[in-house]
């Protein structure tokens, strides 16, 4: 880049959508749990930029920032404006680009309510789970086996339920490991009404059952699965 003259009006972003996956060797240690969980370990993850478009460099940034946000913020960074108002992400370059200060307070994790309840949200240092966070709920380090790890055996079912209610002061406990909802009530309702308050707005889930007439030589688990990415 450099020697073709890109160098000054160029930034490289690394990121990763979620957390490892455990079964294949991964680890998200000392975080709690993995891919596919609602855990810190499945959704946070590790991100850095690098260029000479960046007006402050050399420091951690630990404000919140979510995936949607990339769309609205590299768009700044190329010098462009984005006129859709109905747009989730938010434009954090000046945050990034200069350590500004934050913009993002709260967002969505996830909710998902055809088969059980499964919801994530986050408000400020605050993070509430509802319903069904996932396998592995534990604190899960690198496994040594040739295949990864069994799920089932990484923590007790009977403390992690479908109908399971978890708040967690991310930013002084963000291995999730204290949960609050016996002693911080006014919290505890706060969030549960803001996610109520975005589940009424949210396009419902298309999720469509996998069909189990493939064939088993060209799928692993005998099934054809539509994948999160394809719509009806």
């Amino acid at each position: 880049m450099k020697r073709f003259g890109f160098w000054e009006n160029f930034l490289i972003v690394f990121i990763s959508d979620n957390g490892a996956d455990v079964v294949n060797g991964g680890s998200n240690y000392p975080l709690r749990g993995a891919k596919m969980t609602l855990w810190e370990g499945g959704t946070r993850v590790p991100t850095f930029l690098y260029g000479d478009v960046l007006q402050k460099s050399g420091y951690v940034n630990n404000n919140l920032i979510h995936a949607v946000d990339w769309f609205p913020t590299l768009l700044a960074a190329a010098g462009g404006r984005n006129t859709d108002k109905d747009l989730d992400g938010l434009n954090l370059w000046d945050m990034i680009s200069r350590n500004g200060p934050a913009v993002r307070n709260e967002f969505v994790y996830n909710i998902y309510d055809v088969e059980y309840k499964r919801a994530a949200i986050r408000v400020g240092d605050y993070k509430l789970i509802l319903g069904y966070p996932g396998l592995p709920c534990d604190w899960v380090q690198v496994s040594e086996e040739p295949e990864g790890i069994e799920l089932e055996t990484t923590c007790s079912k009977s403390n992690i339920t479908e109908l399971g209610v978890y708040l967690f002061n991310i930013k002084d406990d963000p291995l999730e490991m204290n949960n609050l909802v016996a002693t911080e009530k006014i919290t505890l309702r706060r969030l549960k009404h803001r996610l109520d308050q975005m589940g009424r707005s949210m396009v419902p889930a298309d999720d469509p059952f996998p069909n189990f007439f493939a064939m088993r030589k060209l799928s692993k688990i005998g099934a054809l699965v539509p994948g999160w990415c394809q719509a009806k």
